[in-house]
């Protein structure tokens, strides 16, 4: 969030690691932030009017008799400098456009990322393509690959014997390829791997959709394939550390500078974390 740029957009399939990004990125600029950094979640938000007001909410936005939701949230925002981060705006595409658009043009100092698996298209937005972890080539450049680097790691959280060899590293490349690279379906099948050395022995949890056929989807409650993945990672030894703790649709993850700490532990942590409940000076 540099120079004038007020809306930057995280774009990417589900699963290439988005949130966290967002998350790291908001860790890196909170101090810049006077006013803190707010982290939104919109999964639960299924009907485009109510965008507004969930958002007011997380903002404590409360306003007078006879204001909108949005006309609350300006009067509160306006002259305060802060980031908001909102999640999962795919869903809500032209809702989450028309909403940014007014609160940007009517809080100049306000600048917002937005995270999402398509683009807002509006006015303004600025566009970064999340990208996959790389890919195995060839055999000689398995281990190399970001991918089979993750699926290793976490391969040996759940059993510290595993390592990649020439005996399995065939197997554990077609694995990264079949996913495409993404870090949530690679964690997935790596804290299946359990006590066996030989991923080849490992059915994969669900058939993960190829980059080819993801596309816009319905409310994040339909149970897809991702979605279904995403279930079974938090179910997972790897998953629950990242997903238990609050329920609410947002929190301040920073404070104007002192709080810069916290938004870190959350990039790590993951936006269901603990750590999303309490930040000094946040009153949460």
């Amino acid at each position: 969030m540099q120079g004038s740029t007020r809306l930057l957009t995280l774009v990417g399939p589900a699963g290439v690691g988005k949130t966290r990004l967002g998350l790291r990125l908001a860790a890196e600029v909170s101090e810049a932030y006077r006013d803190g950094v707010w982290f939104v979640n919109l999964t639960s938000v299924t009907d485009p009017s109510m965008l507004a007001h969930t958002v007011a909410q997380v903002m404590g936005a409360r306003g007078e008799p006879g204001q909108s939701p949005l006309e609350a949230l300006v009067q509160r925002l306006r002259g305060r400098h802060l980031l908001l981060v909102f999640d999962n705006c795919e869903h809500l595409l032209s809702a989450c456009a028309r909403f940014v658009g007014s609160l940007l043009g009517a809080c100049p100092q306000v600048h917002v990322v937005a995270i999402s698996r398509e683009p807002l298209d509006t006015v303004g937005d600025t566009i970064w393509r999340v990208p996959p972890l790389s890919l195995p080539t060839d055999r000689t450049e398995v281990a190399a690959s970001e991918a089979v680097q993750l699926f290793a790691v976490r391969a040996r959280a759940k059993d510290e014997r595993f390592s990649v060899t020439g005996a399995n590293s065939a197997e554990i490349g077609a694995i990264c390829r079949q996913v495409d690279g993404l870090p949530l379906a690679l964690e997935l099948v790596a804290a299946r791997v359990g006590n066996t050395t030989n991923p080849k022995s490992v059915p994969l949890p669900f058939r993960w959709p190829s980059s080819a056929t993801r596309g816009r989807t319905g409310p994040p409650r339909k149970r897809t394939p991702v979605r279904r993945g995403a279930h079974l990672l938090r179910r997972s030894p790897v998953g629950r550390s990242r997903c238990s703790g609050t329920r609410s649709a947002g929190c301040r993850i920073a404070g104007g500078g002192r709080g810069s700490q916290s938004a870190r532990a959350l990039s790590v942590a993951g936006p269901g974390s603990r750590g999303c409940a309490r930040t000094p000076g946040s009153g949460r």
